[in-house]
């Protein structure tokens, strides 16, 4: 199939009730459907617009059409095409912005690119080191000064347990997840504290208790947080200190507001990739 631009402007209008329409189904349709699932509330509301580049089944349709219906594709298609055209055009931007906010994958993530990237970054790496050599100050930007935040390296997405839950739920969300450290909320969704899987792994042979013992009766105080414009060097100090894998990412203004979770092999891959590539490392400062 191919797009045939003054086919198109005659089907303006239509494509234009096509692109509407077709993008309210995906918006509605899939956060219906996400909030059937019980999926997290930024999960409901970016699922459609991640979804919207998905345009297969349409131009295996607008195919078949040509092929039974000469007559009729010729007056849809280009209207179909038309469409086709603006998804892809927007909709890959908006995948990538809907999993950002969905927390489904970190910033950082897509931030990441490999070392002298292109003439601009090439020509930032030289600047950068001969201002060093001058005695000057190195350039706002280039490479090696950008200052990492949490925000851009924690997961946004996080399952919570409700502090009146059983412990056999709990070791049903333990059982579906990958991390071994879990934040429990209360009933208006206030981050309340942790539990952590040794601290679940003592009621494990004891049957009586899945029903007696209760998430707020495990969840204990998070030894450290961090907030999302923390620097990824304090981060990486306090995952020391309190000699843990995960810490909880809470709003500075208000500790029961928690807004992601951050991993330390996250905050450790930055800094050794960045030794390979030569940026600033963490400066070991107490």
């Amino acid at each position: 199939a191919h797009l045939d631009l003054h086919h198109l402007s005659d089907a303006g209008l239509a494509a234009v009730a096509y692109v509407f329409a077709r993008a309210a189904g995906k918006l509605v349709g899939a956060g219906i459907a996400a909030r059937r699932a019980g999926r997290p509330r930024e999960q409901v509301r970016w699922l459609g617009p991640g979804m919207l580049a998905q345009a297969g089944v349409v131009i295996g349709l607008a195919l078949g059409l040509r092929s039974s219906h000469p007559e009729l594709a010729a007056a849809v298609t280009p209207a179909i095409l038309g469409a086709v055209f603006v998804f892809e055009m927007t909709g890959p931007p908006l995948i990538k912005w809907a999993l950002v906010r969905s927390g489904e994958v970190k910033v950082a993530r897509l931030l990441r690119r490999p070392p002298a990237e292109g003439h601009l970054s090439t020509f930032l790496e030289i600047a950068s080191r001969l201002r060093r050599a001058l005695g000057l100050p190195a350039l706002k930007g280039g490479p090696g000064n950008e200052s990492p935040r949490v925000a851009d390296f924690m997961r946004r997405a996080v399952d919570t347990i409700d502090e009146g839950a059983p412990l056999s739920e709990v070791l049903d969300a333990i059982e579906g997840s990958v991390y071994d450290v879990f934040p429990v909320v209360d009933a208006k969704g206030r981050f309340v504290g942790l539990i952590e899987f040794r601290d679940v792994r003592d009621q494990l042979l004891q049957p009586e208790l899945l029903t007696l013992v209760r998430a707020h009766d495990l969840a204990e105080p998070p030894r450290a947080v961090a907030h999302p414009e923390m620097d990824l060097e304090e981060a990486l100090r306090r995952f020391e200190a309190a000699d843990t894998a995960y810490l909880p990412v809470v709003d500075p203004d208000d500790p029961t507001k928690l807004v992601g979770f951050l991993a330390q092999q996250d905050v450790v891959g930055h800094f050794r990739h960045g030794r390979e590539r030569g940026p600033a490392t963490p400066t070991g400062e107490t």
